[in-house]
């Protein structure tokens, strides 16, 4: 990233504002693919082309026959596939590279379910789904049905994370109170929840706060939080405590306003890197400075 100056060339991507970016490429090529979604109901797949010194983007394809608008998408651990979240309470599986639909799953017929965001499970066998009503349901992808559900939260979930192992899943919602939560997947419990009230202190939410966002590094050793302004990063061997800060507060130069703050967190390969992006200024800020 230090050696390029101008990293991209801006891309009309869609009619309306976009739910989720998500880098698809393959390790140390992340980059060369992106998905993003969008609230105009569909997902598209962009493929990096290079020339005349700058870096843009092509369209690959379109996976535009949704009901309603997409909320988060992930590639399955082969590579070869991709799944994509709808609000409606379905995800759809894709061959990436026809863009073919193979399959669709929905909550059980009559149950209202509306989704706010998904992942994969490293294994690319089962999958997490958010929910607006702070469930997290728990798919098998190859029955393509629901086998869990995760209650805990009771507020919007804003992000599900799986930990690299494949043991652990953080989940996280709008509100701040109800902290992250950690769930062991061999026992289908909540184990811990991690106090972020030092990470919201002072700072002034509105009716509708940033929410909070949590992220693995690949080891799962650690654990990236934003709450608004405030990134802390906290040790599964130091029994899931603040590494970062004092005050607990972490790192807290991320432009954050009332609605907007800390969107979205990921961490280099070695864990010496965390990049934090806010949905306030639309900045990248990178800390650390090791190697990616």
């Amino acid at each position: 990233l230090a050696s390029q100056e101008a990293v991209s060339e801006a891309v009309k991507a869609h009619a309306k504002p976009i739910t989720c970016v998500k880098l698809l490429g393959a390790d140390g090529a992340a980059l060369d693919l992106v998905g993003t979604c969008s609230a105009d109901k569909t997902c598209k797949i962009w493929k990096r082309v290079e020339g005349g010194g700058k870096m843009s983007y092509e369209l690959l394809t379109t996976l535009g026959d949704q009901e309603d608008a997409v909320v988060g998408l992930d590639r399955q651990a082969t590579g070869e596939y991709v799944v994509i979240f709808s609000k409606s309470g379905s995800w759809m599986f894709y061959d990436l590279a026809s863009g073919a639909k193979l399959a669709t799953a929905s909550c059980e017929e009559g149950q209202r379910v509306e989704f706010t965001c998904g992942s994969f499970h490293p294994d690319g066998l089962i999958l997490g789904t958010g929910t607006a009503s702070g469930d997290v349901l728990i798919w098998d992808v190859k029955e393509q049905k629901s086998v869990a559900t995760f209650q805990g939260h009771k507020s919007p979930i804003t992000s599900v994370c799986f930990s690299e192992n494949g043991y652990y899943l953080s989940t996280t919602s709008s509100d701040a109170n109800e902290g992250v939560k950690l769930w062991d997947l061999r026992k289908l419990q909540n184990f811990h929840t991690i106090d972020v009230s030092d990470q919201a202190s002072g700072q002034k939410f509105g009716k509708k706060p940033p929410g909070v966002f949590a992220q693995f590094d690949k080891s799962g050793a650690f654990l990236a939080v934003g709450c608004g302004k405030s990134v802390q990063v906290y040790g599964a061997k130091q029994e899931w405590k603040a590494l970062l800060g004092a005050d607990q507060a972490g790192l807290s130069d991320v432009l954050a306003t009332a609605a907007k703050g800390a969107s979205c967190l990921g961490f280099s390969a070695l864990a010496k890197t965390l990049f934090v992006g806010s949905s306030a200024d639309h900045n990248l800020r990178i800390y650390g400075g090791g190697q990616t």
